[in-house]
């Protein structure tokens, strides 16, 4: 089994999904595809029980800055350098 069933009943369906932005395509078309595959390749020994994974979908915005010399925004990112680094 790949996972057990009672511990995915207590903690599905999500009642609350924040995703970024960016992420909300991708992430409300893999959830419930997976959702499917499980039901449909588990039938005889029902490893899930709900149709729909997610209740609610919140979509926060998303943080951005702007590119020092230039008048052009870019969302903050560890990959572009640009993210906020926090010390003590």
């Amino acid at each position: 089994m790949p996972f057990k069933s009672e511990i995915a009943k207590e903690w599905t369906p999500v009642d609350q999904y924040i995703v970024v932005i960016l992420m909300r395509v991708m992430h409300l078309i893999y959830t419930p595809f997976w959702t499917t595959v499980l039901d449909a390749c588990t039938d005889d020994i029902n490893l899930v029980s709900f149709d729909e994974p997610v209740k609610r979908l919140l979509t926060q915005g998303m943080v951005t800055n702007r590119v020092q010399g230039t008048d052009e925004w870019k969302a903050m990112s560890k990959s572009l350098g640009n993210g906020l680094i926090l010390t003590k």
